[in-house]
């Protein structure tokens, strides 16, 4: 019977989602009482092992969570619709022998030449645990603590099949820095959430790590600083007061409104949108962001996002909505997404006050190719706002917002690119670190 036909294995398949190619592996595995069971790997998001639940086989109808798809004859294929937003998504999945990881170069592999720890520490009742290198000979150190961009990351901000921070620390410790790299809220061996928690918090989990790093008899307790990536780059401004330097990757520098908007329009324009689509999205932009800004009771808020949102609704057209599948189910998404206490702090930030603070040396990168926080609008500001007189800022070619050499800086390039950091970020920050703060160890030779 075709119901019998599906095989245990890996199948792989591909999501066409507008401009976006997402590139899916299924491990299905039939258990011993005759059920299905597996995981589902969404490579190019760098989301793997995510357990499928209900899958069900059903005279060659294949179905889990929002995918529905028939088998072939032999079990060697599964066509089938992913939904998505109201609207099917085609994708097959094809049986295979199995599947390879993209390559990824500069993924430091153990042993490592230089000494690592798993550390912990308490942060307002909430733990925090990450991991501490520091060379081998010398010390003590100079020492950094990375803070990872928005929504929960592990302590090596894995995304999109790529280890950016285990990169980035593997590379200053070799450099002849401690490095302090951890599980944000409610990840890996950390307890709390983050999207529950206020911008003030995360500064104060990063402070905390700085207090941390004072205990330890490797580090300098005088030379301690942040390295912040995208929103971790506001993080690193409000708690970098009392810091010996601060480094903004791919930071914002102008206020999350303004910022969120860019990104929506710049969004829209990169799959040259229409202009009526986006003047929509600017006028939807604005009925939400003015609700954020207006109101941080909770119930108040909520109410005044779905009167923005009917007041929205009714200026659409018949024939817009039409062709916005799904659209309440959107709109109670954004609702969800809105209420989220880390997205209001995002939106209500404004750094000026932070930036002007900082006494410290501040180092602020971006790329040409950064989509999500454009260099031509943030980086300008940032400068504008220190009072620092030890600062540099740089604008590199071709770098996108992950902090790799790109061709476009879309978001779909971000798995296929084999590299994870450019190395002229890498060369920048450890040329920008060694002037300022020499390392008391023999640093080790670059991999």
């Amino acid at each position: 019977m075709m119901a019998q036909t599906l095989q245990s294995g890996d199948y792989l398949g591909t999501a066409q989602i507008g401009v976006t190619s997402m590139r899916m592996a299924l491990h299905l595995v039939l258990e011993p009482d005759g059920s299905w069971g597996g995981t589902i790997d969404s490579m190019d998001q760098g989301a793997f092992g995510i357990p499928i639940r209900n899958l069900r086989v059903d005279e060659g109808v294949v179905r889990f969570g929002n995918f529905e798809g028939t088998l072939n004859a032999d079990g060697s294929e599964i066509s089938g619709h992913l939904m998505q937003g109201g609207a099917g998504v085609p994708v097959v999945f094809r049986k295979v022998a199995k599947i390879e990881g993209p390559a990824r170069p500069q993924m430091p592999a153990k042993p490592y030449p230089y000494n690592e720890e798993e550390v912990a520490f308490e942060s307002k009742g909430v733990r925090i645990a990450g991991t501490l290198t520091w060379p081998s000979t010398g010390g003590p150190f100079a020492a950094a603590v990375l803070l990872s961009g928005s929504g929960p990351q592990d302590r090596d901000s894995t995304m999109f099949g790529h280890k950016l921070f285990l990169v980035l620390a593997d590379d200053l410790t070799r450099r002849g820095f401690a490095v302090l790299r951890m599980d944000d809220r409610g990840v890996g061996k950390s307890t709390g959430a983050v999207a529950r928690a206020s911008f003030e918090e995360l500064a104060q989990d990063a402070v905390t790590a700085a207090d941390f790093l004072r205990t330890r008899k490797e580090v300098d307790p005088k030379r301690i600083g942040y390295i912040g990536h995208s929103e971790g780059g506001y993080i690193a401004q409000m708690a970098g007061t009392g810091a010996a330097f601060v480094i903004l990757l791919a930071a914002p520098g102008v206020p999350g409104d303004q910022l969120l908007y860019e990104q929506g329009q710049a969004g829209l324009k990169a799959v040259n949108a229409a202009p009526n689509v986006l003047e929509r999205q600017s006028q939807l932009q604005r009925l939400l962001f003015s609700a954020v800004l207006a109101e941080r009771d909770p119930m108040k808020l909520e109410a005044r996002l779905r009167a923005g949102i009917a007041e929205f609704k009714a200026s659409l057209t018949e024939a817009e909505l039409a062709a916005t599948p799904g659209f309440d189910q959107q709109m109670e998404g954004e609702v969800r997404r809105w209420m989220i206490p880390e997205l209001q702090s995002l939106l209500r930030h404004d750094p000026k006050l932070f930036l002007k603070a900082l006494k410290c040396p501040v180092l602020a990168l971006g790329g040409t190719l950064d989509t999500l926080v454009p260099a031509k609008q943030n980086l300008p500001a940032i400068e504008a706002a220190l009072s620092t007189e030890d600062y540099a800022v740089a604008s590199l070619p071709r770098v996108n917002h992950m902090l790799q050499t790109a061709k476009t800086g879309a978001a779909g390039e971000y798995a296929a690119i084999e590299e994870t950091v450019a190395p002229l970020v890498l060369q920048t920050i450890g040329d920008w670190l060694k002037v300022r703060f020499p390392a008391t160890a023999i640093a080790l030779p670059a991999r």
